[in-house]
């Protein structure tokens, strides 16, 4: 799910036709999304065409039908379309989402080696006794 989905045009158009406020539509625009990951082929084509269903789903009469309007939502031949669907819910986007958590994760906490820097230099810096401020290089500033 992305950051800014409660600022998003589409998230506002369905809240104002909903009369519903943008957070709650992000609440249950998040449990659509999940019976469709469970219930959607790797394209994002469900077996079944009842906006009904999404209805009952989201708790809210016509939620399925603004979501169409909002075009996050397809009817064809008798099926519901999830666009976009394999960018977002597929296990290929949960994969790039883990790598890209790992990958943030691992350069928040650097390498061994720059952990170990300042152990490294209290070894071979000698101290000037005669300057004041003089000592061991700053710890490196911890990642936010």
């Amino acid at each position: 799910m992305e950051l800014h989905l409660p600022e998003k045009p589409e998230v506002l158009q369905i809240a104002e036709a909903t009369k519903m406020d943008p957070d709650l539509v992000v609440g249950k625009l998040f449990k659509i999304w999940g019976w469709a990951t469970r219930n959607c082929n790797a394209d994002g084509v469900t077996h079944i065409a009842a906006l009904s269903h999404l209805n009952i789903l989201a708790g809210h009469s016509g939620f399925a039908e603004s979501m169409v309007e909002a075009g996050w939502l397809r009817i064809k031949d008798a099926k519901i379309t999830f666009p976009n669907f394999d960018r977002h819910c597929s296990q290929t986007a949960k994969e790039r989402a883990l790598i890209s958590r790992r990958v943030a994760k691992h350069r928040c906490n650097g390498s061994v080696t720059e952990m170990k820097r300042p152990d490294r230099y209290k070894s071979v810096t000698r101290i000037d006794k005669n300057r004041s401020g003089g000592g061991a290089p700053a710890a490196a500033p911890s990642c936010l």
